[in-house]
């Protein structure tokens, strides 16, 4: 599997709100794509409650999870 099919599935822990980052996304936010997960979700926010309390993980961009949430 290359890198490129791989997005970074995030969901709020406080509010329960699940959203994806890219690989575009990403390097917006000045964090390479391949960067460890662990480098980088402390600086997360939920874009809806506005907690840190933020659980990442990387997955394939074809799995359920984030067909889900691009819909």
């Amino acid at each position: 599997m290359r890198q490129a099919d791989l997005v970074v599935v995030v969901r709020c822990l406080h509010c329960a709100h699940k959203s994806i980052l890219s690989d575009e996304a990403l390097t917006r936010f000045g964090i390479k794509p391949d960067a460890p997960i662990a480098g980088f979700v402390k600086r997360l926010r939920c874009s809806r409650c506005g907690s840190g309390s933020i659980m990442a993980s990387r997955v394939s961009s074809n799995e359920a999870a984030a067909r889900r949430l691009r819909a």
